[in-house]
């Protein structure tokens, strides 16, 4: 059975031959190949040889395009900062208010060169792995992405006290959300992982959630050419998850670590695929015999759900990560078996 029908298999329910395995090593790809993380997230071509270098050592089943979202920042004149051994971070935002934001021309954004290394990437990414692998773009919604171009202080600050200014900036955020998205789209992409922070009641208020948030996002997803999957953004799903359940064009959400599943399960409902949920940004202190015990509980828990993915919740999985421990993980769900029903719906 091909990845691909493997990772599908988990969205429709199908027959399935072991669980699908989609581990966040974006990053760990220039580990393999020995390439400076400036030259990883600026040339697609570097970045492209590193997710084939995840596939020939690990042979996990989802790709992912470069966690790399400060590339938003940049294209909208924000400064970032590069390290050696993690992702770069936004620096300097590129608006300190909602007023300029709101005024800035992105009639041809796309073509700013950050965001085509995005897109040239997931080219050269989908011409290469597509045909066996499940090939997953990562971005941002409509309403995630100010706080990356303003700063988190300057779009709370907005969106709290100054809803015209707030709308006006998630329409046009909006415009451009769907065009990159479908354009990740024809670029081969099998679906969009999306994190979403700012529909958190936790975060902004109950009412902004129902209001304004949800309504920016119905509208938007609905304008896709493809599917999303809803990333947790670093927070539980638990407490949010069933206000998402009618967005358009959601096949899935990737669940934080603490979530459990099968709360997240029964808010969610049935059909939706599930990805999780094993810590990637700790993976690199734990041992291979604690990860495999780790594995075996959470494919346990889930045997018997026919639209569930082995996935590592969180962020990119660091650089320093024995390699041991990641094969680890996918030997864990390959050798898995205990409970488990390949038959897929009846």
């Amino acid at each position: 059975m091909k990845s691909l029908e493997r990772t599908m298999a988990a969205v429709t329910g199908g027959p399935y031959d072991r669980r699908s395995v989609g581990l966040t090593l974006s990053l760990y790809g220039a580990r393999l190949t020995g390439c400076p993380l400036y030259d990883f997230y600026t040339d697609a071509d570097r970045y492209v040889q590193g997710q084939i270098a995840v596939k020939n050592t690990f042979d996990t089943d989802i790709f992912y395009t470069p966690f790399v979202l400060t590339a938003i920042t940049e294209a909208f004149g924000g400064e970032v900062k590069y390290f050696k051994t993690s992702p770069p971070n936004m620096s300097k935002p590129a608006f300190k208010s909602g007023a300029g934001l709101s005024k800035f021309d992105i009639s041809n954004i796309e073509r700013h060169p950050r965001l085509v290394y995005l897109l040239e990437a997931t080219r050269r990414l989908a011409d290469a792995l597509a045909a066996d692998n499940a090939v997953a773009a990562v971005f941002l919604s409509p309403i995630d992405l100010p706080p990356l171009i303003m700063g988190i202080d300057a779009w709370l600050e907005t969106i709290l006290f100054n809803e015209t200014e707030a709308k006006k900036i998630m329409e046009m955020t909006g415009d451009f959300f769907v065009n990159m998205a479908n354009l990740f789209f024809a670029s081969g992409a099998h679906f969009v992982a999306l994190p979403v922070v700012f529909c958190n009641p936790a975060i902004i208020t109950r009412r902004i959630v129902d209001e304004m948030a949800l309504p920016v996002l119905s509208a938007n997803f609905s304008k896709l050419k493809g599917p999303l999957v809803l990333h947790h953004g670093g927070a539980p799903m638990t407490s949010f998850i069933s206000s998402l359940a009618s967005l358009p064009n959601v096949i899935g959400y990737a669940i934080d670590q603490t979530d459990k599943f099968s709360d997240v399960r029964n808010l969610a409902g049935e059909g939706k695929t599930l990805l999780g949920n094993i810590d990637g940004p700790t993976l690199n202190k734990k041992t291979p015999e604690l990860i495999r015990a780790q594995c075996a509980n959470i494919l346990k828990d889930r045997a018997g759900d026919p639209h569930f993915i082995f996935s590592s919740s969180g962020a990119d999985i660091p650089l320093d990560t024995p390699p041991e421990n990641i094969a680890a993980v996918v030997e864990a769900v390959k050798n898995f078996a205990g409970g488990e029903d390949h038959a897929g719906k009846r």
